[in-house]
């Protein structure tokens, strides 16, 4: 199952994936020009804390952004980054 999740005004989560209960995927969507930077990564990380604990097979962190990432996120190999080309296959 993939959607929307929230916590009364404490957090929300643009996209999150769940396998039974257990989260799999958490992602950010920004449609920022300026690229995500380890803060937003850094603040992603946070937002996942109130969910409940992922399985064996970890969790995925991925961003949707027009802006991009900026390199230092490259060097996480749970992170996922896309931008409007990568969603509708153009260079």
């Amino acid at each position: 199952m993939v959607g929307r999740w929230w916590k009364d005004e404490t957090v929300k989560i643009d996209v999150l994936g769940l396998t039974g209960d257990q989260p799999v995927l958490v992602g950010e969507c920004r449609w920022q020009a300026k690229p995500l930077t380890q803060r937003d990564l850094g603040d992603l990380r946070r937002r996942a804390t109130f969910l409940p604990p992922p399985g064996a097979a970890g969790l995925t962190l991925a961003f949707w952004s027009r802006g991009g990432v900026d390199e230092t996120l490259a060097g996480h190999p749970e992170v996922r980054t896309f931008t409007p080309a990568d969603i509708v296959g153009t260079d």
